[in-house]
């Protein structure tokens, strides 16, 4: 990708990254592109050039295709984590501070799974404010998603595997407002609200279509460690719930962070999808 300004017309190759199956595959395109772009009028900054290799740096993302593994950089991990925990004793923060906060936390979230829920208040916070110095009173909302980085970062090793893309599908549930089934490649759980979830007794239906995916996803997290999963609900609302991570019922959000410690720990992505119910 050519820079804008003085040197428009310089090529960084550390701006591209060419995955191919072979080195001389690999070797054959990286040429290729070269030529391409030196036929084009650019000039090549050959200090950024990196040959055929199966570990490399990009965009602040370490990529391992022999390992399949998603890495953040040590350093900028240990950085992050200190960042954190001042948040965590702050009380204020002004535009400037937040901006960083959720720009390294941005970064992480290449890796981390179902981070991107966790930015959320931040950005709430954040956007409230309109010059650099200017400073907010930080929520209970934004210490609890502070918390949920802090508890998630010694767990997170900092490395993560390639999902499959091919989705699971097989996952059957549903939910009245008496009780929940769910049922997963042979195996089963019936949830009678009253009482096996006396707390989600009294929530409304579409708030216990939510818990029944979560509940699915703390039985059989394991079994989809490193895969996509589809889930199939009949209430908007549970799609939108999960599949945008947030919610203002205090008891599913704080089921839904749940559900994201676990696709962290798994390796694991959910989507919600919604299907037409019958009467």
């Amino acid at each position: 990708m050519a820079r804008r300004g003085y040197e428009a017309m310089v090529v960084y190759l550390d701006d591209f990254l060419i995955i191919a199956e072979s080195y001389a595959t690999c070797r054959i395109a990286l040429n290729t592109l070269i030529s391409l772009l030196r036929r084009l009028g650019f000039r090549i900054a050959w200090r950024k050039v990196m040959g055929p290799t199966q570990k490399l740096t990009f965009l602040g993302i370490e990529i391992n295709t022999t390992t399949l593994t998603l890495r953040l950089l040590t350093q900028k991990l240990s950085e992050l984590q200190e960042l954190l925990l001042k948040f965590s004793k702050r009380k204020r923060a002004n535009r400037r501070q937040l901006e960083s906060l959720e720009g390294k936390l941005a970064w992480a979230c290449r890796v981390i799974k179902g981070g991107r829920t966790f930015l959320r208040c931040i950005l709430d916070q954040l956007n409230k404010l309109r010059c650099p110095s200017h400073k907010i009173i930080l929520s209970t909302e934004f210490a609890a998603d502070i918390q949920w980085w802090l508890n998630c970062l010694p767990h997170f090793n900092g490395s993560t595997k390639f999902i499959d893309p091919h989705p699971i599908t097989d996952i059957l549930m549903d939910a009245s407002t008496q009780a929940s089934g769910i049922f997963h490649r042979g195996d089963w759980q019936y949830t009678f609200w009253g009482l096996d979830r006396p707390a989600a007794k009294s929530l409304h239906i579409n708030h216990k279509e939510v818990l029944s995916i979560i509940l699915a996803a703390r039985r059989w997290g394991p079994r989809w460690r490193d895969c996509t999963v589809h889930v199939f609900t009949d209430s908007t609302v549970a799609m939108a719930n999960i599949n945008h991570g947030t919610s203002r019922n205090p008891l599913v959000m704080s089921a839904l962070r749940e559900l994201f410690w676990l696709s962290v720990s798994y390796n694991f992505n959910i989507h919600a999808i919604h299907i037409t119910g019958t009467k």
